[in-house]
């Protein structure tokens, strides 16, 4: 069954789809909800789709795979599921014929969910009489007054005062859900009715009653030009992105700061600055937040297509942007930035002859349609920004003799040496694994070496084992991402500038002197740290706590250590002995590495929001601790030995601020909890882990959910023993219940997993290897409304080799037992 939502841009067609797909889809073994745009990429939306259903493919492989094999996997992948699709802004009859073949109708239930301006596609998409057309009409006057209120004035309402003139500018918009957002936005800042009244007689002036002229590009203009100057120019930079594509906040923020748009003041850094222009552009209703934490804050956003299009028209007419096989036609003469669209790239003639050397900005999106595709980008002498992430320069193609694949790699004529004001480089997805293999060789890295001025340096596609010293010539450098298990050599302490360092992976073999050094990077405000090959000797343990201890009497703010051996991850194999207190940390996360107890010193930790730790021991006083930390806002635990006792969050506890709470277990048993009335006031998140071990504890291993009056979302995971069916039950009848009390009407998923251990010799290439595999017998997945039986076989190996053993378990999934001799 397919519902098409169909109406003008900016009426609110993807919010609804979004609200009716998060409402629904529990009830769905696979899920996706995706856009097409305007100029699709029909072979990303395929992937796309795919990596939402959780298929088991990654990026990089699906990405070597042409249309008809795509279509042909997700053909494959769906038959026999109940799969849920949200295509967004459709806007052809061509890319619905094409997603059509691929997402057939499998008669188990499944909808697809369109949206769409075109009358022409909806009906395309809705030929059965089982499908519906659904018309979305412009908001009526009272649910305009609601939105326009609650946007512009909050709880607060609108003042008496203004309510004339805001009834009058409300007019202006017509019921668009899109230009009344936007007005209140802009209005959020007017106190006064001279205020107020100004906005009117230029939006009337703009736009007169008898007039066609569009109404919505002039309200965008006004609220463009209320705007300060440094926030025009950082709204003008989304013109560098194609339309519907997801935006990391950190990405655009650095991009910001490389630029020049983001200057220092007040003595807050630069990141800090472009987070409150970030934030300005969400509060004024430009930008749309996307996944939004627990802090409240967005990690990334999106641009509404139709505010977009107008981005782009005062980005061309600035001569701000300069496009690349997105729009027809020769770039000025003067290039300031350059974003390179392959999807409609033919060949280099748009640059043949082209001075590059004013460009600041270079981005690439997308995938060439043809091999012959070819870009010469020489003389980029003033280039300030270098960013691929979301392009993939090489054509696929199906060898229809070979029946394979083959990659063919365009010439892209970029030396990154013409470049010496680089300050943000980044080619994490510009070529795939073997290419980045070949490509990064230490000529090329001391190449990079070279640039003085770069501040973000991403090198997580560099598939090398070792760093060249020669990084450590860049002074400037402020963030620095590499790949875990790349070993570095002594003399890190010399890139004194150095903010945001992951993943640096600490080895038994480094010397005290590199360990000291990180003590020298008085500047870093996150560091993400691996402990690679096993317990580190106790002198490197001390000298690296007291690097962290010195760290964090600095500018540190986020700190996460994992430990990994050489084989796999362990859980708690590793027992970390801080000893000192972290006082300025924000975030403190360890994983597969523990305390044995929760140190008295972690309860003064007044700044500490989010906290993901692994604990030997866990008793009531420990929990206590943990209340008494007044910012916390997200806490996950896992408890190696299982609490004897139940462990009871109070009201006098603490707990005030959190909003977030995950507890896990790791081996051994249950953890009871309790939560009284009272505690955890502003709660909207709880996910637990439950073993159902001990017969005797029934329904007892979790109550009181019925008080967590804020909840919006509840994840249950109860791992279970083939004969503890009974004891499962109880306890999701129990918790059922207690969900179904709560006024927010939270989402409820229940999980189920029931599991054991083997062991078994195979003989692969000759070797005799020794796996330990852990499998599930059946796992079984219920959402409030209904129920559906899925299979799992989850193989952990002490060997990287025995993921043939996970391949051939794929074979078998529907049985009900798995035997391995």
């Amino acid at each position: 069954m397919v519902v098409a939502i169909v109406g003008f841009g900016g009426l609110g067609k993807t919010t609804l789809a979004k609200q009716v797909f998060d409402k629904i889809a529990g009830n769905f073994g696979c899920t996706a909800f995706v856009p097409v745009s305007r100029n699709p990429d029909i072979n990303k939306v395929l992937r796309d789709i795919l990596l939402d259903f959780n298929s088991g493919d990654s990026p990089e492989a699906l990405r070597q795979l042409d249309k008809r094999q795509l279509i042909n996997k997700l053909r494959k992948y769906i038959e026999g599921k109940r799969y849920l699709v949200a295509v967004d802004d459709i806007w052809s009859k061509d890319a619905w014929i094409i997603l059509d073949s691929a997402l057939f109708r499998n008669n188990h239930g499944s909808r697809i969910i369109v949206t769409t301006r075109k009358n022409d596609v909806a009906e395309e998409c809705c030929p059965s009489s089982l499908d519906h057309v659904y018309r979305m009409d412009p908001l009526d006057k009272n649910d305009s007054e609601n939105l326009f209120v609650e946007k512009a004035f909050g709880r607060k309402g609108c003042p008496p005062n203004l309510r004339d003139v805001c009834g009058k500018i409300l007019k202006k918009c017509a019921g668009s859900p899109l230009a009344i957002v936007t007005l209140s936005g802009l209005l959020r800042n007017k106190v006064t009715v001279s205020q107020c009244e100004e906005v009117l007689h230029s939006l009337s002036n703009a736009v007169p009653e008898d007039s066609d002229v569009d109404a919505m590009r002039k309200i965008l203009s006004f609220s463009y030009f209320d705007l300060p100057h440094h926030l025009r120019t950082c709204l003008l930079y989304f013109s560098m992105f194609p339309e519907d594509i997801m935006i990391r906040r950190k990405r655009l923020l650095n991009m910001w700061i490389a630029e020049g748009f983001v200057h220092c003041s007040d003595g807050r850094n630069k990141t800090e600055i472009a987070g409150h222009y970030f934030a300005q552009l969400i509060s004024r209703n430009l930008i749309q937040p996307v996944d939004i934490q627990y802090d409240g804050q967005a990690q990334a956003c999106r641009v509404h297509d139709t505010i977009l299009d107008f981005i782009v028209s005062k980005s061309l007419e600035e001569n701000f942007v300069s496009f690349l096989g997105y729009q027809l036609g020769r770039p000025d003469d003067k290039v300031r930035r350059l974003s390179i669209h392959y999807q409609k790239f033919q060949d280099g003639a748009g640059l043949a002859g082209q001075d590059l050397s004013h460009v600041r900005s270079l981005c690439i999106f997308g995938e060439p349609l043809h091999k012959s595709c070819t870009v010469s980008l020489r003389g980029l002498t003033n280039l300030r920004v270098f960013d691929a992430r979301n392009g993939s320069p090489y054509y696929t193609e199906r060898d229809d003799e070979l029946f394979d694949v083959v990659l063919t790699f365009p010439h892209i004529d970029f030396d990154v040496s013409e470049s010496p004001q680089l300050k943000y480089l980044d080619m994490y997805e510009l070529m795939p694994m073997e290419m980045a293999r070949q490509f990064y060789t230490r000529e090329v890295l001391t190449g990079i070496a070279n640039l003085q001025y770069l501040e973000t340096l991403d090198l997580r596609s560099a598939m090398v084992k070792e760093l060249p010293s020669d990084i450590y010539k860049l002074q400037q450098l402020v963030r620095l991402f590499i790949r875990p298990r790349v070993i570095l050599a002594t003399g890190i302490g010399r890139m004194e500038a150095l903010e945001e360092l992951k993943e640096i992976s600490i080895y038994s073999f480094y010397s005290l002197e590199f360990l000291q050094e990180l003590a020298q990077l008085t500047k870093l405000r996150s560091i993400h740290i691996r402990m690679e090959d096993g317990q580190i000797g106790l002198e490197q343990e001390l000298v690296l706590i007291s690097s962290i201890y010195k760290l964090s009497m600095c500018n540190l703010h986020s700190l996460k250590i994992e430990f990994f051996n050489n084989c796999d991850a362990q859980y708690g194999t590793y027992a970390l002995s801080l000893q000192y207190p972290l006082q300025s940390l924000r975030k403190f996360q360890m994983r597969h590495i523990h305390f044995t107890k929760i140190p008295n010193w972690m309860g003064s930790l007044n700044h500490l929001e989010k906290l993901a730790l692994e604990v030997g021991e866990m008793e009531q006083k420990d929990l206590d601790i943990l209340g008494e930390l007044p910012s916390l806002l997200y806490l996950f635990f896992a408890v190696i030995e299982c609490p004897k006792e139940m462990l009871t969050f109070r009201e006098s506890t603490g707990f005030h601020c959190l909003k977030y709470l995950d507890v896990g277990n790791i081996l051994n048993g249950a953890v009871m909890l309790e939560f009284q009335a009272g505690s955890m006031p502003r709660l909207e998140h709880l996910e637990l882990a439950i073993h159902t071990s001990d017969s005797t504890l029934c329904g007892c291993f979790v109550s009181g959910i019925e008080h967590l009056n804020m909840l919006t979302r509840v994840r249950i995971l109860i791992f279970k023993e083939p004969d503890q069916d009974g004891v499962a039950t109880d306890v999701e009848s129990a918790i059922t219940s207690a969900v179904d009390k709560l006024p927010n009407n939270p989402t409820l998923r229940i999980e189920f997993w029931a599991f054991g251990m083997r062991h078994a010799k195979l003989l692969i290439k000759g070797e005799p290897l020794k796996v330990t595999l852990w499998f599930s017998r059946f796992h079984v997945l219920l959402s409030k409304e209904n129920g559906h039986h899925f299979y799992y076989c989850v193989c952990w190996c002490d060997s990287c080799a025995s993921f043939v053993v996970m391949l051939a378990c794929l074979f078998v999934l529907n049985l009900e037992y798995i035997c391995i001799f």
